[in-house]
């Protein structure tokens, strides 16, 4: 009888921890606010969606100055662009749980001679994989964890490089001109999302990332703590013809080693919101950060991102 007293017990009182959505509702749906997605904070949503997202990038970068020789004298301004290409797609396994995989390709190189010379060329490859665990406390809240692995095959191309070895032994010399790097990167984490009107979605997150960069180069380890918030406001349930949604979020990097630098992003986003199976939209962001954190002479850069994002969900 006592069993049956405290089973009766723990079933009454799970609805108050977590309270499973309505069937007509979208898993990324909280009080009738459908969220738009954020490239720059985490989100604990679980639902079936594939991704793609086209970007490009114009960079301002400060860095070394060089001599005739390739000596370091003092410093010098840079700019590059960058192309990059993803896509994601993430399956709801169960009520709680969801995973995902992503790639994604580009270039980043220096736009002028100059800048070509000193800063050279990246060309990343990357391959990812995560999980997402959440669940829904209220009507317009939900929490989960986030954990997500990625592998990225980086060729840069340095050709101030070889200019300062071929000075340096009197000869051409072109092996240090290219250099592959293999990237990896652990990021667990937790998310919130909180929707205290059908206009009004917040998101936040608090992630440690350990990214580590070997291969041709010396190996670095980079540990940080990655925090974001964000902001968004859907006119659509306050003005059915005007199906656009506003998206405002800011994201950091804090790095544990004293010598790294800080990232910060700002972030800002336009989309459609007329159909709740699609996200599409132009996202904007403006990054302060270190464009070679596995090299010894530091490229402070910002950097001018636009992304057009196109996402389809089944649920």
């Amino acid at each position: 009888m006592s069993r049956r007293l405290a089973l009766w017990l723990l079933l009454s009182a799970a609805p108050a921890f977590a309270e499973a959505p309505p069937r007509d509702e979208w898993r990324r749906e909280l009080g009738g606010h459908v969220f738009v997605p954020s490239l720059a904070v985490a989100d604990p949503f679980l639902s079936t969606f594939f991704s793609l997202d086209a970007g490009a990038g114009y960079s301002w970068i400060d860095g070394p100055g060089y001599d005739l020789r390739g000596n370091l004298v003092g410093k010098n301004n840079y700019v590059a662009e960058a192309l990059a290409l993803d896509g994601t797609f993430q399956a709801s396994v169960t009520s709680w749980l969801a995973v995902r995989a992503a790639g994604s390709g580009g270039l980043n190189g220096g736009s002028d001679g100059r800048s070509a010379l000193v800063v050279g060329a990246v060309e990343p490859i990357t391959l990812g994989a995560g999980l997402t665990a959440s669940w829904r406390l209220a009507r317009v809240v939900r929490v989960g964890g986030t954990f997500d692995f990625s592998y990225t095959h980086l060729k840069l191309v340095q050709p101030v490089e070889a200019v300062r070895s071929s000075l340096a032994v009197g000869q051409v010399d072109n092996g240090a001109i290219s250099q592959r790097i293999d990237a990896y990167a652990v990021q667990p984490g937790a998310a919130v999302a909180y929707a205290p009107h059908p206009m009004i979605g917040l998101l936040g997150s608090a992630q440690y990332l350990w990214r580590g960069y070997f291969g041709d180069a010396p190996g670095v380890n980079r540990s940080y703590i990655v925090l974001g918030v964000g902001a968004e406001l859907d006119l659509r349930p306050r003005f059915p013809r005007v199906p656009v949604g506003f998206l405002l979020a800011y994201r950091t990097q804090i790095p544990f080693e004293s010598e790294a630098r800080f990232t910060h992003t700002l972030e800002g986003g336009v989309f459609y919101t007329g159909r709740r199976a699609i996200d599409l939209g132009v996202d904007l962001q403006l990054r302060w950060f270190d464009l070679r954190p596995d090299a010894r002479i530091p490229l402070d850069t910002l950097q001018l991102v636009s992304v057009f994002l196109l996402r389809y969900h089944w649920n």
